[in-house]
């Protein structure tokens, strides 16, 4: 989380959220320009969290980046990808291309420097 923090902070406002609950809390306050989302979560898995989030029109667009320990082999990152249309890392990633690919879809979605990043991420 530290990471993600230290990575992106300086460019951007980044939202973290640790459970489900905090997840869909954000998404109703803020603007959201990319979400940064693992498999592995409290409560609900990435899988699900997806496609709930694709069935949210003001969603159904934003970019994801999925970053797990699963690896691109397992069934839910392969669904992710699929139906979310999301780029996948895998953890450990290296800090300059996962910094890359977050500013490419951020301007790729016509954002603003310091308009909304959700960081979602699991509670390790």
């Amino acid at each position: 989380q530290e990471l993600y923090s230290s990575l992106l902070s300086y460019d951007y406002d980044i939202i973290s959220a640790y459970t489900i609950k905090q997840a869909e809390a954000a998404l109703s306050t803020h603007e959201i320009d990319l979400i940064i989302l693992d498999m592995i979560l409290p409560g609900q898995d990435g899988h699900t969290f997806l496609l709930d989030l694709r069935k949210n029109p003001n969603y159904r667009k934003t970019p994801v980046i999925v970053s797990t320990i699963l690896s691109r082999k397992n069934q839910s990152v392969r669904m992710a990808e699929k139906i979310g249309k999301a780029v996948y890392f895998k953890k450990p990633f290296h800090p300059l291309e996962f910094k890359t690919a977050v500013d490419s879809h951020v301007s790729g979605a016509n954002s603003k420097k310091n308009k909304g990043l959700m960081k979602y991420v699991n509670s390790d």
